[in-house]
Formats: C-alpha cells, sequence, structure tokens
C-alpha cells in the first residue's frame, strides 16, 4: 500500500479526480470540481479551500467520493488531513475507514466496471449515464425493507452455513441490480467469494448463460483445482458447459462425452458440486442478473439447485422481470421461495422521487417527473439529466420493447451526442453479443481494429460502453442501452453483420454452436452450409436444451431449397416434432408432425407410425381425445409388422386410451397381445410395457395382478436407471405406476417413484413428463395431509399445464387444486378452481375430464354446501360411474354419507354407507377406512356409540396409513358419537387429537371446526395453531 509520503498534492489528485469524473455528486463534493481550477494554478493549495463541514464528515467517515485506484483513497485522505495538522494517529484511522469504504464501493458500487465486469446499477441506473454527473454517492431510496431482508439472509448464511436463495423481482429499470450491489456488498464484508453474471437479450437460445458469465471467468486456468476438488470426470462434464475448462480436456475425450439428454443431470451435479467447492472456505454469493432472458434449461439448473441446495454456506440470488420471465422459472421461484425470499422491486412514489431527485429540483418539476417517468429510476435519472420534464412524443426511432417513449427518447438522444464512427461501432456491438470484443466488432461494422478501438474509447468516455474484466472485452453500461442500440440498427444492416460474423466464425474455426447464433439470423434460402450448421448445432445441444435445438432446427428448415432430397425434410420434421413436444409446445408440435406424415408417403409405415405416435399423444393432451383415438385406430390398421417397435407403441396409446375411457377388458385386451419383453426392444419401450400393465389390472379388480405388475414396473426402472438413464427414457409413462401405487395405498412407493421421476423430468428436459407427475405429487400429498406442499405443487402443475395448452392436463391439475382447497377448509378457493376445471372438461366422459365433476363434489360437501354436493355424488354415479377411478368413487359414497347425516337423513346415509362397502376392495386398509368411517356417519343417529366405535376404527386405520386429514375427520365423528352417548370425556379427547391432527396438516376450516365443538366442553387445552 503506498504512503502518503511523495504522493502529489491534493490538487493534482483533485484535477485527476475531475477530469476522470468520478464524484459522488454530493453537493459539498461538488464545490471541488471548480475549486480545483484555480488550485491547478502554481501557488494554488485546493486543501485550505476544502470545507470544513466536509472535513468532518471525512472524520467520521462519511462524504467519501468514488475513487478510481485505492492508493488515490490514502494519498488523498492523508494530504487533506496533514494540510488540516491533524495528528497522524488520527490520519491513520481516518485513512483505515476509508479504505474499508473503498472496499464496500469496490465490490459494489463503484463507477465503471466491476471487478467482474458487471455493470454496477446506483438506485436503478447506472453509473455515469449522463453527462458526467455520477449519482452513485446517491443513497439508496425507498429500498429498506428489501436492505433488512438483505441482512437477514446474509446473517443466516453466516450463522447456519446452508444455502440460502432470493429473488429480485421488478420491472426494467427500477433497480434490481441495484440491490444486487448491495447484497454484494453485504457478502463481500463477510470475506465471501461473489460471481456475478447475467444474461443478455440476444443470447437467449444460449443454453445456461447466466452461469456461464458468472463461473467461466473465476474458473479461467483452474483445470488443475477442479481436477483435484471434483474430480476428471466432473471435470470433463463442466468442461462442455465453461469454455475456459475447455482447453484441459484432449479432443478426443471430449468427444467421448455423452452428450444425451441425461448428461443435463449430470452437469447440473457436478456445478452443484463445484459451487460447494467455491464456497468454501469463507462462502460464495452467486449473483444472476436478467435472468428473465434465461433459456428454458437454466430454469432447469435453478430448479436443481433450489430443490437440491448446494451444501455448505451458498447464496443464490436471481434478478428478473416478471412480465418477461419464462413460466417455467415464475412458477419454480414461486413455488420454492417463500414471500421473505422474494424481493418486489417497486417504482417510486411521488415521495421517493422527491427524495431521490434531492431540494435541487423544484416540486413542480418534481412531480412533471414522476409522471413522466412512472417512478421508474432508470427513466427518472436519464430524463432529469436531459431536462425533460414532459412524456416524450415522436420519437423518430421504435421504442425497444419495454421500454416507455420517454425513456427511449432519453436514451436516444444520449446516443445521438457520439460520432458517426463510434454509432456505427455502438450498433456493431450490440449485434455481436452482450460482452464483445474488438476483433468482431471490426468484423461486424466493416471497419478497421484501430478505428473500432478509437470509437470504443470515445463511447467509454461518455459511459455507453465499460471494459468488462481484463483483455480488449466491453458491455453496454447496461442491457437496456444495448436494446434501445440494437433497434436502432436497419433490419437488413442487422442481417448482413449477422453473415460476416458468422463467416469470420467459420474462418478462425469457432464451435458450432457458437456460429448457429449468427448463422440462425443470417442464414438465407438454399444456403446449405448454413442448414447444415443449425442441424447440427441442434443436435449437439438437444439434449440439454431441447427449447432451444427446435428453435435452430426450425430455422434449418425454413432455410432448406426446394430441391433438397425428399427424404431428409420428413426426418428433419419428425425430430423438430419431437423436440417441441419435450419443450412443451403441443401446438407447435402438432402441426409440425401433421407436416411430416402428409410428406411421407402411403408405404412408409415406420415414419409415419413416428407420426402419428406424436400426434396422438398431442391431440389427448390437448383435450381432444376423438381425434386422437381415430388417429391412432387408422394406423393401427394400416400397420404392418404388430411388434415393430412404433407399432408396439401405439398400442400402448390405445391400452392408454381404453383406460381413460374406462374400458379395462379393452385395455387389457390389448396388453394380452404384447409379450412381457422383446429382443428388438429397448429399455425405454420395455419401461412403457411395464408401466402400463399396472393400472389395466387394478381398474379390472385384479389386485394380485397389479401388486405383481408393480413389482416387474419397479425392476425395469430400477435396471434403466442404473448407471445413468437412456437418454429417451419415457418418464410420462410413469404416471401410470404412480397412480395404480396412490389408489392401492403403497404411499412410499409412489412417493419413492414421484420424487425419483421429478428428479429425472427435471434433468432430461421432459416438461410434460413433469406437469404429469406434478398432479399426482399434488394427489398424494393431499391424501397424506401435506396440504401446503400439495397447495404449491398442484398450483405448478397447473401453471405448466397452461403454459403447454394441454386442456386435459389442466384439468386433472385444477382438481387437485381444488381438492387440497377443500381439505384445508377454503371452500372459495375450492369451488373456484373445481368450476375451472368443470368448464375445462366441457361434456367430457372420460377419467380426466370426471376428476373435475369429483373435485367439485368434494369442494361443495367441504363448503357444507350439503344438497348440490349430493345430487353432484349421485351424477357420478350415473352411467358414467365406472369412468371414474374406484378410489374416487368410495371417496364419493364416504362424502355422501356425511352431507345425508348432516342433514339428518339416516336411511339415505345408510344406502351409501352399503355402496362403499360394495365398491371396496376389502383388502386394502385405505378402503377398510373409508368404509368403517360411511358405517359411523350412517350409524350416527341411531346408534351413537356404535358410530364412535366405527369412527375409532377408522381413524386408527388412517393413522397407519398415514392418511391424516381421514384421521382427524375419523375423530370428529367419533368425538360426536361419544358426545351424543354422553361420554363428555372422550369426546373431548377426541376433538383434542383431532384439532392437532388438523393443525399440523394446515386444514384450516376442519381446525377451526375441532375447536368450535370443543369450546363448550369442560376444559380447552393449548393447542398448536395450524401454519397457513
Amino acid at each position: 500500500m503506498p504512503s502518503a509520503a511523495g504522493a502529489e498534492d491534493a490538487a493534482a489528485y483533485l484535477e485527476r479526480l475531475v477530469r476522470l469524473r468520478v464524484w459522488a455528486g454530493r453537493p459539498s463534493l461538488r464545490r471541488l470540481a471548480s475549486l480545483s481550477r484555480s488550485a491547478a494554478a502554481p501557488g494554488g493549495h485546493m486543501v485550505d479551500q476544502l470545507p470544513r463541514s466536509t472535513l468532518s464528515e471525512v472524520l467520521n467517515g462519511k462524504r467519501l467520493p468514488q475513487l478510481p485506484r485505492m492508493e488515490f483513497v490514502e494519498a488523498f485522505v492523508a494530504a487533506c488531513l496533514r494540510a488540516r495538522n491533524v495528528r497522524q494517529d488520527v490520519i491513520d484511522t481516518v485513512v483505515e475507514r476509508w479504505l474499508a469504504e473503498w472496499w464496500r464501493l469496490e465490490t459494489s458500487a463503484r463507477p465503471g466496471p466491476s471487478p467482474d465486469g458487471t455493470p454496477v446499477e446506483t438506485n436503478g441506473v447506472p453509473a455515469g449515464t449522463g453527462d458526467g454527473r455520477e449519482n452513485a454517492g446517491r443513497p439508496l431510496v425507498g429500498r429498506s425493507e428489501a436492505l433488512r431482508g438483505f441482512a437477514e439472509v446474509v446473517d443466516t448464511l453466516a450463522v447456519t452455513r446452508t444455502c440460502q436463495c432470493l429473488a429480485i423481482v421488478g420491472d426494467p429499470g427500477v433497480g434490481k441490480t441495484r440491490l444486487l450491489d448491495e447484497l454484494a456488498a453485504m457478502t463481500a464484508r463477510r470475506q465471501a467469494l461473489v460471481l456475478r453474471g447475467r444474461v443478455g437479450e440476444f443470447e437467449q437460445e444460449l443454453p445456461l448463460a447466466a452461469m456461464v458469465d458468472a463461473l467461466d471467468g473465476h474458473l479461467e486456468g483452474r483445470e488443475e483445482w477442479v481436477r483435484d476438488r471434483l474430480g476428471a470426470a466432473s471435470l470433463r462434464l463442466l468442461a462442455t458447459l465453461f469454455p475456459s475448462l475447455s482447453d484441459a480436456i484432449e479432443d478426443d475425450a471430449l468427444i467421448d462425452v455423452d452428450l444425451g439428454a441425461s448428461v443435463r443431470y449430470r452437469v447440473y451435479r457436478a456445478v452443484r458440486r463445484l459451487l460447494e467447492e467455491l464456497a468454501r472456505p469463507s462462502g460464495l454469493a452467486l449473483l444472476l442478473d436478467d435472468v428473465h432472458w434465461s433459456d428454458n434449461d437454466s430454469a432447469e439448473l435453478f430448479a436443481h439447485l433450489l430443490r437440491r441446495p448446494p451444501r455448505g454456506p451458498v447464496l443464490i440470488a436471481i434478478a428478473y422481470r416478471p412480465a418477461q420471465v419464462s413460466p417455467a422459472l415464475a412458477r419454480l421461484v414461486g413455488a420454492q421461495l417463500g414471500p421473505d425470499r422474494m424481493v418486489t422491486v417497486r417504482p417510486f412514489t411521488p415521495a421517493e422521487t422527491r427524495e431521490f431527485l434531492g431540494s435541487e429540483v423544484g416540486g413542480a418539476d418534481v412531480r412533471r417527473l414522476h409522471e413522466a417517468s412512472g417512478g421508474v429510476p432508470l427513466y427518472l435519472e436519464a430524463l432529469a439529466r436531459m431536462g425533460v420534464t414532459e412524456p416524450a412524443h415522436g420519437a423518430t426511432a421504435p421504442e425497444p420493447p419495454g421500454i416507455p417513449p420517454a425513456a427511449t427518447t432519453a436514451l436516444e438522444r444520449e446516443l445521438d451526442g457520439v460520432s458517426p464512427e463510434a454509432s456505427l461501432v455502438a450498433r456493431a456491438a450490440a449485434i455481436v453479443a452482450d460482452e464483445f470484443d474488438v476483433p468482431l466488432v471490426a468484423v461486424a461494422s466493416e471497419l478497421d481494429e484501430r478505428t473500432v478501438v478509437t470509437a470504443l474509447d470515445e463511447m467509454a468516455a461518455r459511459d455507453i460502453v465499460r471494459p468488462a474484466g481484463a483483455g480488449d472485452r466491453f458491455r453496454f453500461r447496461h442491457p437496456l442501452v444495448r436494446s434501445v442500440v440494437h433497434h436502432r440498427a436497419a433490419p437488413a444492416w442487422r442481417l448482413s453483420a449477422h453473415a460476416r460474423i458468422a463467416a469470420h466464425l467459420e474462418r478462425v474455426g469457432a464451435p458450432v454452436t457458437v456460429r448457429a447464433h449468427h448463422v440462425v439470423r443470417s442464414g438465407r434460402h438454399g444456403d446449405e452450409t448454413a442448414v447444415a450448421t443449425l442441424t447440427e448445432a441442434s443436435e449437439v445441444i438437444a439434449a440439454n436444451a431441447p427449447a432451444s435445438a427446435a428453435h435452430l432446427l426450425s430455422r434449418a428448415l425454413e432455410l432448406m431449397g426446394t430441391r433438397d432430397d425428399a427424404d431428409r425434410r420428413p426426418d428433419l420434421l419428425l425430430r423438430l416434432a419431437e423436440l417441441q413436444l419435450s419443450a412443451g409446445r403441443l401446438t407447435e408440435a402438432g402441426d409440425t408432425a401433421r407436416e411430416a406424415l402428409e410428406s411421407l408417403p402411403d408405404d412408409d409405415h415406420v415414419r409415419r407410425t413416428r407420426a402419428l405416435f406424436v400426434l396422438t399423444m398431442i391431440e389427448r393432451l390437448l383435450g381432444r381425445p376423438q381425434e386422437s383415438r381415430r388417429l391412432l385406430l387408422g394406423g393401427l390398421r394400416h400397420g404392418t409388422d404388430r411388434q415393430v417397435d412404433a407399432n408396439v407403441r401405439l398400442r400402448l396409446r390405445l391400452a392408454a386410451d381404453d383406460l381413460y375411457r374406462g374400458d379395462p377388458k379393452a385395455a387389457e385386451a390389448v396388453l394380452r397381445t404384447l409379450p412381457a419383453d422383446a429382443p428388438s426392444w429397448d429399455t425405454a419401450l420395455r419401461l412403457e410395457v411395464a408401466a402400463i400393465r399396472p393400472m389395466a389390472a387394478f381398474a379390472a379388480r385384479r389386485l394380485d395382478d397389479a401388486a405383481r405388475h408393480i413389482a416387474a414396473a419397479d425392476r425395469v426402472l430400477a435396471d434403466a436407471c442404473d448407471g445413468r438413464p437412456p437418454e429417451h427414457l419415457p418418464l410420462k409413462s410413469l404416471s401410470w405406476l404412480v397412480w395404480t401405487e396412490l389408489f392401492l395405498g403403497r404411499f412410499d412407493g409412489a412417493l419413492r417413484h414421484l420424487d425419483q421421476t421429478l428428479t429425472l423430468t427435471r434433468a432430461t428436459g421432459q416438461t410434460l413428463a413433469h406437469t404429469v407427475m406434478l398432479t399426482a405429487t399434488a394427489r398424494a400429498y393431499a391424501m397424506l395431509g401435506r396440504l401446503r406442499e400439495g397447495a404449491a405443487v398442484a398450483e405448478e402443475a397447473a401453471r405448466q399445464a397452461d403454459a403447454a395448452g394441454s386442456r386435459q392436463l389442466r384439468v386433472i391439475a385444477l382438481a387437485q387444486q381444488c381438492l387440497v382447497a377443500a381439505s384445508a377448509g377454503d371452500g372459495p378457493a375450492a369451488l373456484r378452481h373445481a368450476d375451472q376445471a368443470v368448464a375445462d372438461a366441457e361434456d367430457g366422459a372420460e377419467w380426466w375430464a370426471l376428476q373435475a365433476h369429483f373435485a367439485r363434489a368434494t369442494a361443495l360437501i367441504h363448503a357444507g354446501l350439503l344438497e348440490p354436493g349430493i345430487e353432484a355424488v349421485a351424477r357420478l354415479h350415473g352411467g358414467d360411474a365406472l369412468t371414474l377411478d374406484q378410489a374416487s368413487l368410495l371417496s364419493c359414497c364416504e362424502l355422501a354419507a356425511h352431507a345425508e347425516a348432516e342433514r339428518g337423513r339416516w336411511t339415505a346415509a345408510r344406502r351409501w354407507a352399503e355402496r362403499a362397502a360394495r365398491y371396496a376392495h376389502r383388502e386394502l386398509r385405505t378402503n377398510t377406512g373409508l368404509v368403517h368411517l360411511a358405517r359411523a356417519h350412517a350409524l350416527h343417529g341411531t346408534a351413537p356409540v356404535a358410530s364412535a366405535l366405527h369412527a375409532r376404527t377408522a381413524a386408527e386405520i388412517f393413522t397407519g396409513t398415514g392418511q391424516r386429514v381421514e384421521a382427524g375427520r375419523a375423530r370428529l365423528r367419533a368425538a360426536a358419537g361419544h358426545l351424543d352417548a354422553g361420554e363428555r370425556a372422550r369426546a373431548r379427547d377426541e376433538l383434542a387429537n383431532a384439532a392437532e391432527i388438523f393443525a399440523s396438516c394446515g386444514a384450516l376450516g376442519l381446525h377451526t371446526e375441532a375447536l368450535r365443538r370443543l369450546a363448550p366442553l369442560d376444559r380447552a387445552p393449548t393447542l398448536t395453531e395450524p401454519q397457513p
């Protein structure tokens, strides 16, 4: 650390600081800018004119100008204080304070690039975004609650040394990045490693861009460290993600890396282990900005890290715009983070705008600026700098999406101030990437590198661009600036610039995935090279990023010439349909599969069957079962070899179709045509066949066969997942296995398979399978009384189904939301979900449609609407009764018996109890528990002691099976029987037990009912309050 001795005098330092425009912008320090002019003259001594108020604030560690280098802090402060004859020991103390504050600024909000190259925002706007007046010294306005939350999280991280997660959510320009700066400063003060990354608007198809941006620079040159800590296998996996590690791997070793879909899960685990190692010993803060631009695979990685968090002191914070974030990421954050870990950043109120602008701006201008900016700090600062106090009108350039016209105008004026060369270089840089270097910008702009460097220096002086770490790499000051610049470029010029970049990257041998980013934007019709590049890149990233792969392949198909081989286009169309289906884009996948089918000759049975399989699945998911069955039967009629894999899959679809239609005999007839195994079958087909057999046996009331088939399916699944799962493991088909286990009351096996399958669906990007398994998970949680978890999972399932456009999955998910809400006692929510499900189901008579009506009947009775609830149950036991599963029918009987008993209609209650006994499988404890409870309802009016006995028996059974809500309901009925029999003490005990059960489940309505009944009794013990 250089000492003050021999340093330049204060005037020289101040003059240099003025030139560098790094003042904090506080009023008392602004005087220094004008004072330094005279201080630079011979004999002038600027320190003598330093305001004493500033000096006193310096002594107290306040009013700290942001300085470009640490030695400036020591030398400048020491010179100022020495000129005031301050004692050396005081100087040393003050210098230490300044250095500590400088360290905070260095890691958070200093002007210019941060150490990791991430642009720094201040109060929601980048520092130095205007004419040189800095706002980095402004206090943070209106964010005290967020800062308190940050402090609690950082304290928790330090004390528990366990992973903590945060989400910062807000519209463009409200200050998300500034809050990340503050969070970085807090964690840096705890000596944690701070790594920051973000995603650019125009790199949305690049897989895992935010994570790569955050970690890649830090991993540069650390291949051996990674190998020592994680092993060679993990290094190879990480090298497929982080370019900085790729040099450590031999070319032939890279070729051997598995690029199948399952590799994503292993890469995610390697990333998690890498974060754990980076957190040693002082902690790690991984701060990811602008993740609304992230690809779907980034959402998968975030899901993996949130559900399987790194061990140790790791803080993961993401910032995004709610209107532009992907539905998958929004669902993930909503499901995994509580409200205390969701920081919503809102625009300023008028009072906050006044505080932000300061007393120098008059009240009328404050009001106009607030109205013009909408209270968004970024636009507010830009408009104030430009003197704009009215909303902009008549902008000459089209506004980039998401930016109000007033802010666009302010940024346009700033950009208009640069030279023509700099303007061209800015447009070229915006085309290249979020982070760019001189050579590629030169190629895009068609200028020599010297001219490009001069132009970048000019823009850096205006703080339009900033250096991005070491070397010749730069970033725009803020992504919104890049967005405005990008949209200023003419479309035709953008196309040619991308073409120049793509050609240059091909000449220098850049990876195909890097070239594809520009080829997809510049390829021309009939360009075979472009088609080949995009097709190859699509296959490279398909396993990790099916949505991005589909985008590239779709563009390749657009560019194919009319004279292309007739066999080639159908193959690409089939592959595209499969990728779109995997990514959950049902409508697009259906259109693509139909186009493929129309392009194939009638005798091309194998490929036509492949297309029909995709189409029949899509039609069913879209809620068009009749069309699905028509296509299915037509494909089977024209099929040749019944044992060809594609034909086998069509017959499996037919068996599933029969089960949905409530015809288990037909399903079993289809399945009997299939052997248990065949030499030509791969693991995926073997699993599909094994998974559906248990449900067919259960629906046919052959429970022993169902149990045997479950064991067989379990063995096939274990074999399939031994080591690493196959690339195309059909996880959606496992829903048949899991639902059968739930209906049989095999909850441990169901939960084990659900956990295993959800892990795999997240890892392999099978979006539809993930949604299907979420609905089953919600049902399992509802049955086991895990209502808070069930509500979150059911909501996520409904959102995913809605995003995919699947009517069938949406109805099933809404039904689970209804059942969870009904058990929790939220009648209005339950009925709302039920009504939505019934409306979406329309007049469907298949199992998934009747689930909506079953859920509605349940919600009505739980809400106390007994008469319409009984009528709804009666309708379900009409002509379509066999379509609804046995477990749901049995539940309906018990609910109807309860409703009739509550109305005092004991004969009707007895009829429902008898029907329950007829439906029940006596060997299933879950069934016998419901039968006992239905009998308890029916006997209550005439034999309360017997009623209580049946209810207590039911409660014991449900306690053993883990069905806590049902156990509590049985204890409510037992208490009523004991009370009517005059057994107050036993009634009191049953009510107390029921209240405790409901509290632990989160069943608020039933908990309140138990307490209401308990209150009139002699004593009311202190009970645990339920958690909402």
